[in-house]
């Protein structure tokens, strides 16, 4: 599964974001047809306390929603992330979440709910 993948294997935390592009479509029957895709570094752990320095690309589609109350005046650093699969099949990430539970929190930021998940890696 890809959230325990990355759960598991890439640590966030000093990371970085390196972009973040929305696709946003005319209307469809049923809602709006809206991806997003955000490149971020991080390390990717190795084992036995070992890592490497690389880049994600996570891609979201079927956008549900997007909460995102930035500046952008300072770094683009992530203290933390917060990726989880919900109940009702959805995916939720927050790059800036309010506490480090990796459960979503009504006060975390830039926030993406969408229906599907995939990551590819960079190095």
């Amino acid at each position: 599964m890809h959230v325990q993948e990355i759960n598991s294997k890439y640590i966030f935390t000093d990371g970085e974001i390196i972009s973040f592009k929305v696709n946003y479509r005319v209307p469809v029957k049923g809602g709006f047809i809206a991806s997003a895709r955000v490149s971020v570094k991080a390390r990717h752990a190795l084992g036995d306390e070992a890592f490497e320095y690389c880049t994600l690309i996570l891609n979201f589609s079927g956008i549900r929603s997007l909460n995102i109350s930035e500046d952008f005046t300072s770094e683009a650093k992530i203290s933390d992330m917060t990726l989880k699969k919900l109940d009702d099949g959805s995916f939720y990430i927050s790059l800036h979440p309010f506490n480090t539970t990796n459960e979503p929190n009504e006060n975390d930021n830039f926030v993406i709910k969408a229906d599907g998940f995939t990551f590819d890696m960079e190095r």
